[in-house]
């Protein structure tokens, strides 16, 4: 019932939650656009060297590929998604640690934390994103049942009728 009549206010929140999430994915596309993409070759520089074929460390003849991480920052979409995965704290390290591996400019071949700075990016945005956000939606909650709370002059807006009966029948004795 409590969720239900927080319904309003939770959608107001997601709007603020989704503006933060697309100013920080506009800033990560101006950052990271076009910079996720790699070779599976590490020896190559660049990606006009990722072709043709070489042996693997498990000594395999391989093609070399350039390919592009699966979350990323090329567009503003996939940067909404992105920082929404992110913001599950589920494998965001994956994304910061490319991000942070990621070359000055695009075509290059990443390398080990050439751009250590951009975890200062990831960790305001789940400073931000998430942590504030998370406080957002459960002040909403406590408000509202605080509201309800005083409504039902003090029983608790999650007790029954039958149980609100009961409560009331036990207090006065």
């Amino acid at each position: 019932m409590v969720l239900f009549q927080c319904t309003p206010t939770f959608v107001n929140i997601c709007l603020v939650v989704f503006f933060f999430f697309l100013v920080f994915a506009i800033m990560g596309v101006q950052f990271f656009a076009g910079k996720f993409w790699t070779c599976n070759d590490t020896d190559v520089d660049n990606v006009n060297e990722c072709t043709g074929y070489f042996t693997s460390d498990d000594d395999e003849y391989m093609a070399r590929e350039w390919t592009n991480q699966k979350m990323n920052f090329d567009n503003v979409w996939t940067a909404l998604l992105t920082l929404y995965e992110v913001s599950s704290l589920e494998m965001w390290l994956d994304v910061m640690y490319a991000a942070m591996d990621a070359p000055d400019e695009i075509g290059k071949q990443p390398a080990y934390e050439k751009n250590w700075i951009a975890a200062f990016f990831f960790v305001a945005f789940i400073l931000i994103g998430v942590f504030l956000v998370l406080n957002l939606f459960v002040g909403a909650v406590i408000d509202k049942f605080n509201e309800l709370k005083e409504e039902g002059e003090g029983a608790s807006p999650l007790l029954t009728d039958t149980q609100k009966e009961y409560t009331a029948s036990v207090s006065t004795l």
